[in-house]
């Protein structure tokens, strides 16, 4: 289930619309289960992500246009300046077998 923090929490990859794991509605984290759309604010403005678990997750993009695309995050993966922020559409912990790597 997604959670709303200011800090990273442990158990789970957790996303800011800012640099540096700052943003005004705080992080918004994901613990593993299923897939999980971004919260509004991070939904493609995922400047910063922390990965507080051991486990690997892919974050997803759907362009308009192209097929799907995922990013690894591996545990212990963080970033305070992420390159794929305008991308981020959402996450999961199971590798998706219908989407490129991006």
């Amino acid at each position: 289930m997604p959670a709303k923090s200011s800090a990273a929490l442990p158990g789970y990859v957790c996303f800011w619309s800012e640099p540096e794991e700052h943003g005004p509605q705080g992080g918004w984290c994901y613990n593993g289960a299923g897939y999980a759309e971004a919260r509004p604010d991070v939904k493609r403005h995922a400047k910063s992500f922390s990965n507080q678990t051991q486990d690997t997750f892919y974050a997803l993009s759907f362009p308009r246009e192209g097929p799907c695309l995922y990013r690894t995050i591996y545990g212990g993966d963080w970033s305070g300046n992420w390159e794929w922020w305008e991308k981020f559409d959402g996450v999961q912990r199971n590798k998706p077998t219908d989407c490129q790597q991006g």
